[in-house]
C-alpha cells in the first residue's frame, strides 16, 4: 500500500527544495562578490600605486620613484600588500623586475638593452622586447613591472608589459582593470635620463595655453592697428585643429576690465563650447598708495575681485590666474614709484587677493609669470625660490604653476634646469612662453623665432615644460587666424603640436 502525498504538501516540499537551491546560489554569488570586491580593492590599490609611479617619474625622477612603494604600502595597507605580491620574480640569473621598494638598487638586465636611448630622437621610448610569449613567463601572474637597466653607468628605468593581458588570473575583472591601469601608467611613464647620468623625466604631453594682444591692449599699443582677436570666437572660425590642442586661453586684466559685455559673453560661450579654460593675466599688487602706480603687476586694490565678479555675472568661469611678475615688479624693480616690498609682504598681499577671488571661483588655480635668463639681479633664481616658499606659507598651498618669459639671448638654460627641479619638487608645474622678439618686424619673422626657440629648448628632453604658452605681448603677430597660414598664432600652435606628435 503506497502513501499518497497530498498535492499541497508536495508543493511545499518542492518549494523548499527550490528555495534551498536559490539560497545556495545566493551564497555562492555572495562569495564570488566578496572575492571580486577584494580584487577591486586590490585593483584600486594598483591604480593608486601606478598613479604614484607616473607622478613620481614625471615630477621627481629616481629619488621620488624610490619612495613610491613604501609610501603606498603604508597608506593602502593589506590591499596594497597584495598588489605588491603580484610583482613577479624573474626565474633565472638573479634578473628580476624591480619591486617598488627596491627601485633605487641596481639590477642590470641585458634583455632590456638600450630601451631608452635613441640618438635620432632623444627621449623617445623605444619598442621593448616581447617577453610575454616565451614559456618562462606563461606561469607568471598578470601584473607588469618596472625594470632597471644599466646604460653607460647611468641607471635607466624602463616600463615593461611582461605578461599577456589575456591570461585570466586571478580573474577576468581584475585582469581587465589591471591591464587598463598599466596602459594608463605606461602613457605617463617615460624613460628617466635622456643624457648620461640624468634621471629626470619629461612630460609626455605639455598643456598648451594660447594668448595674445587683445583689442583693449592693441588700442593703446597701436591705435591704428587691426586684429582678428575676436574672430577666434566665431562658430566657424578657421582654427578647429589648433583649438583641439589648446587647453587654456589667457587674456589681460585690461581686457576683462574694459571690454564690452557682449564681447566677453561671446568669448566665454565659444571657449566653453570648445572646452577651453579661461585664464586671467592678473595684476595682483596694489602697493600702499604711495608706490606702484604705472608699474607692471599693479592694479587698484579691489580690481581683481571686480573682474572675478564680472566674469561670473557674464556667464564665464575663471579657472586660472597667472600673476604678472609680482616678484620682479614688487620686489626688484627700483625705478620711479617702486615699492621694493619684501617677498613676505608681497605674499601676504597676494594671499588676500586670492582669498577675494576664490569667494567667487573656489577652484581657482593660481600661478605666476616671471622672467628667466636674466643676469640682474644676480640672485634671481635663489630669490624666486624664496618667494615661492613665502607664497606657500601665506596662501597655504604651493603655486599651481610658474611660467617663464624667457630672455632667449641670456643664460636661460642653467637657470631653467635649476628652477625646474626645485619647483617640481614642491608640486608646481613649470611652463615656458614660446615667443619671438619684440624687435621682429613681421608676423612671419616672430613666428619663425618662436619655432626656433621651442626647438632649441626641447632639444634637451629633460627641460620640456608641463605648460607651453603660445603668446605675444609684442606688435607681432597681428593675426591669430587662419590656422593654415604660416605666421599666425594658431598656425604656431599646430607647428608645436606637430613637433610633439599630438596634432590631429
Amino acid at each position: 500500500m503506497s502513501t499518497r502525498i497530498p498535492s499541497s504538501l508536495k508543493w511545499l516540499i518542492d518549494k523548499r527544495a527550490r528555495l534551498a537551491g536559490e539560497i545556495e546560489k545566493t551564497a555562492q554569488a555572495a562569495k564570488r562578490a566578496a572575492a571580486l570586491l577584494e580584487e577591486l580593492r586590490v585593483a584600486r590599490a594598483i591604480t593608486r600605486r601606478h598613479r604614484r609611479i607616473a607622478e613620481a617619474a614625471r615630477r621627481g625622477g629616481r629619488d621620488r620613484l624610490h619612495q613610491v612603494g613604501a609610501d603606498d604600502l603604508q597608506e593602502n595597507g593589506p590591499a596594497a600588500r597584495r598588489a605588491h605580491s603580484l610583482d613577479p620574480v624573474l626565474p633565472e640569473g638573479g634578473q628580476r623586475p624591480v619591486d617598488l621598494d627596491d627601485v633605487g638598487t641596481s639590477s642590470a638586465s641585458p634583455m632590456a638593452g638600450r630601451a631608452c636611448r635613441d640618438p635620432a630622437a632623444p627621449g623617445k621610448l623605444q619598442q621593448l622586447p616581447n617577453f610575454w610569449h616565451s614559456d618562462q613567463w606563461r606561469h607568471r601572474r598578470h601584473a607588469p613591472a618596472i625594470m632597471q637597466v644599466l646604460d653607460s653607468g647611468a641607471p635607466i628605468y624602463v616600463f615593461l608589459l611582461f605578461r599577456s593581458p589575456f591570461m585570466q588570473k586571478p580573474s577576468n575583472a581584475l585582469n581587465r582593470i589591471s591591464f587598463a591601469t598599466w596602459i594608463g601608467a605606461a602613457a605617463a611613464l617615460v624613460c628617466l635620463g635622456s643624457g648620461a647620468g640624468d634621471s629626470r623625466a619629461a612630460p609626455v604631453s605639455p598643456q598648451i595655453w594660447l594668448g595674445g594682444v587683445d583689442p583693449v591692449v592693441r588700442s593703446s599699443m597701436d591705435p591704428n592697428g587691426a586684429s582678428d582677436f575676436m574672430d577666434l570666437f566665431e562658430a566657424k572660425a578657421p582654427w578647429e585643429r589648433a583649438a583641439s590642442q589648446v587647453k587654456v586661453f589667457q587674456a589681460s586684466t585690461q581686457f576683462f576690465s574694459k571690454a564690452p559685455d557682449d564681447m566677453l559673453r561671446r568669448l566665454f560661450e565659444d571657449l566653453n563650447r570648445r572646452h577651453i579654460a579661461v585664464a586671467l593675466g592678473a595684476l595682483m599688487l596694489s602697493g600702499d598708495g604711495q608706490c606702484g602706480f604705472g608699474i607692471e603687476g599693479y592694479s587698484a586694490p579691489r580690481q581683481m575681485l571686480a573682474i572675478a565678479k564680472r566674469i561670473s555675472k557674464l556667464g564665464g568661469t575663471l579657472s586660472y590666474v597667472a600673476m604678472d611678475g609680482p616678484l620682479m615688479g614688487g620686489h626688484f624693480y627700483s625705478g620711479p614709484r617702486a615699492c621694493r616690498s619684501s617677498v613676505e609682504a608681497i605674499a601676504r598681499e597676494v594671499a588676500d587677493k586670492i582669498k577675494q577671488m576664490r569667494s567667487v571661483f573656489p577652484s581657482l588655480q593660481v600661478g605666476e609669470i616671471e622672467p628667466l635668463g636674466i643676469t640682474e639681479p644676480p640672485d634671481w633664481s635663489k630669490t624666486l625660490v624664496e618667494w615661492t616658499q613665502a607664497y606657500k606659507s601665506a596662501v597655504g598651498e604651493p603655486m599651481a604653476f610658474v611660467h617663464f618669459d624667457v630672455q632667449w639671448r641670456g643664460p636661460w638654460a642653467p637657470q631653467l634646469r635649476d628652477l625646474e627641479s626645485r619647483l617640481r619638487a614642491d608640486g608646481t608645474r613649470v611652463g615656458v612662453v614660446y615667443n619671438g622678439f619684440g624687435a621682429d618686424k613681421t608676423d612671419q619673422e616672430w613666428v619663425q623665432h618662436a619655432e626656433e626657440h621651442f626647438n632649441l629648448l626641447e632639444r634637451d628632453h629633460s627641460l620640456v615644460p608641463e605648460d607651453v604658452i603660445i603668446q605675444t605681448w609684442n606688435r607681432h603677430p597681428v593675426h591669430f587666424l587662419p590656422e593654415n597660414q604660416p605666421g599666425t598664432l594658431t598656425n604656431l600652435v599646430i607647428s608645436y603640436a606637430t613637433k610633439r606628435g599630438t596634432a590631429r
